[in-house]
C-alpha cells in the first residue's frame, strides 16, 4: 500500500507540474488597441471612430457603394488576433426616426440588410482568415443580446468587416489577442 500511495502521489505531482508548464504556454490575451479605423463612407455621425470609442450608445454606419462596403480596424503592427467581439445594437426603440423600424416587416427587412457581414483578419491587403459572418438575430433586439464573438487565432495587422451590398452598422468592436 505504501508503494501504491507513493506511485499515486508521484503521478499527481507530475500532472500538476505538466499543467503548470502548459499553462505558461498559453498566451495572455488582452485588448489590442487600434491605431486607426476607417470605413467606405459615413452615413451619419462620426463614422468609423464610433466603432472603437468604447461608447455603446454611438454607432458606426456605412452604406455600400458599387456593390462594396467595408470597415477596417488597423492594429499598427502584426498582432496575434485571438478573438473579435462585436456589439451590434439594433433598434432597442422600435420607433426610430430613420424609417427602419416603424413596423415589424420593415424592421425585419432592416435586420436582413444589416446582416451577412464577413469578419476577417488581414496582413496588409492579404486575407489571413475569415473568422465568421456577423448574422443579426431578428428575435433579439436589446444591446445585451447582440454581442457576437469570433474566434480567429491568426496573426494580422488589421481587421476588415465587409459585405457586397446594404449596410454595416456596429456599436463597438473589441479585438483581443497578444502582440508580438
Amino acid at each position: 500500500t505504501c508503494v501504491v500511495l507513493a506511485a499515486i502521489l508521484l503521478v499527481l505531482q507530475l500532472s500538476s507540474s505538466l499543467w503548470t508548464a502548459q499553462r505558461h504556454l498559453v498566451p495572455k490575451i488582452a485588448e489590442i488597441i487600434p491605431t486607426n479605423v476607417s470605413q467606405l463612407n459615413t452615413v451619419q455621425g462620426n463614422g468609423a471612430v464610433n466603432s472603437i470609442d468604447k461608447d455603446l450608445s454611438t454607432l458606426s454606419k456605412t452604406e455600400s457603394v458599387n456593390n462594396a462596403n467595408w470597415l477596417r480596424v488597423e492594429l499598427g503592427t502584426v498582432q496575434y488576433v485571438y478573438k473579435i467581439l462585436i456589439y451590434a445594437q439594433f433598434f432597442i426603440d422600435w420607433l426610430t426616426n430613420d424609417g427602419c423600424a416603424h413596423n415589424v416587416s420593415s424592421w425585419e427587412e432592416c435586420v436582413n440588410k444589416t446582416s451577412g457581414v464577413n469578419v476577417s483578419v488581414y496582413q496588409g491587403d492579404t486575407p489571413q482568415k475569415s473568422c465568421g459572418i456577423l448574422q443579426l438575430d431578428k428575435d433579439k433586439i436589446s444591446q445585451e443580446e447582440n454581442i457576437f464573438t469570433f474566434i480567429c487565432r491568426v496573426e494580422g495587422d488589421n481587421v476588415l468587416l465587409s459585405k457586397d451590398r446594404n449596410r454595416i452598422v456596429i456599436a463597438e468592436i473589441v479585438i483581443q489577442g497578444k502582440g508580438r
